[in-house]
């Protein structure tokens, strides 16, 4: 009986051990890892409703088609706070689309995202509103 107690810890040890070797690789981020959420999300600088506001033009064929509705924005806000690689998540009119992508590459440099104390890249997505009045 004492062999088989000692055994059965033995194997309880080793799997212990594997597992904390898994764990500790685990929590290793690649360095070019983009982030959904973190602990402190990105931030923007500045009154994000109104720099849309301001600087969202509404296309002419658009404009002339009636077309309304909304765009849907996904970009990544890297370390330093910059803005990059933006695309259509939801799109309406291409028209709008584009002047969707145009609005949010147009934008000042945001706090960006905290995870562990450092700055990381992570996704934001805005959604841009486009209706006639």
């Amino acid at each position: 009986m004492k062999k088989l107690i000692t055994l059965a810890t033995g194997l309880l040890m080793a799997s212990f051990s594997a597992f904390s070797q898994e764990t500790i690789k685990d929590t290793k981020a690649p360095k070019d890892e983009i982030y959904h959420y973190v602990e402190q999300m990105p931030e923007p600088g500045f009154d994000l409703a109104q720099f849309l506001q301001k600087n969202v033009r509404y296309p002419q064929v658009a404009l002339d088609s009636s077309i309304e509705g909304r765009v849907v924005i996904k970009f990544i806000i890297n370390e330093d706070g910059h803005i990059s690689d933006p695309v259509v998540s939801k799109g309406v009119h291409p028209s709008l689309d584009a002047e969707g992508i145009r609005v949010v590459k147009a934008m000042p440099k945001w706090k960006p995202g905290v995870s562990n104390g450092k700055p990381v890249k992570v996704y934001y997505v805005v959604p841009i509103k486009f209706t006639l009045k």
